[in-house]
């Protein structure tokens, strides 16, 4: 079985791979703070609410694309660029304040995600178009143990 964000076992276990990151975790790879890390995960967790403004891209070929990431045990490339939206660089991403703040900000969204029911209005993907929340578990898994690996959890 694919992990998700969906299953409570998976979502116990990205709890818990957070809950283990101090603020001195440093990344394995690319040029985000532990601490940028946290902001980018937690807007990142606000899209499928449409709180983070995102338009709908999703071409024919990248909706396969997302359908291939639902099926099979795919993980993201290390220094894969992120969507503008996400950009920790860019003026309207959220900004690190303090590890502990920032992480149970985050902590508390992949709560929010869990409890939030599937028949919810989830927003479309940028990328991947409407795939509800059983696709932003999906997706939003591989998106969090990409990072969750980059800072050796």
């Amino acid at each position: 079985m694919r992990p998700t964000l969906c299953n409570p076992v998976d979502h116990a276990d990205v709890v818990r791979r957070f809950e283990a990151l101090t603020p001195e975790s440093r990344g394995r790879w690319g040029r985000m703070s532990v601490e940028q890390m946290l902001c980018h995960v937690s807007d990142y967790l606000r899209l499928p609410f449409g709180e983070v403004p995102s338009p709908d891209r999703s071409t024919v070929f990248m909706r396969g694309v997302g359908w291939l990431l639902m099926r099979l045990p795919l993980s993201f490339p290390k220094n894969l660029r992120t969507l503008r939206e996400l950009d920790q660089e860019r003026e309207f991403s959220t900004k690190p304040a303090a590890f502990e703040a920032d992480r149970d900000r985050l902590l508390a969204q992949l709560d929010r995600f869990a409890q939030t029911p599937e028949t919810a209005d989830w927003a479309p993907n940028t990328l991947f178009g409407t795939i509800g929340k059983q696709g932003w578990g999906r997706v939003g898994w591989i998106h969090l143990d990409h990072h969750l690996r980059q800072f050796g959890v």
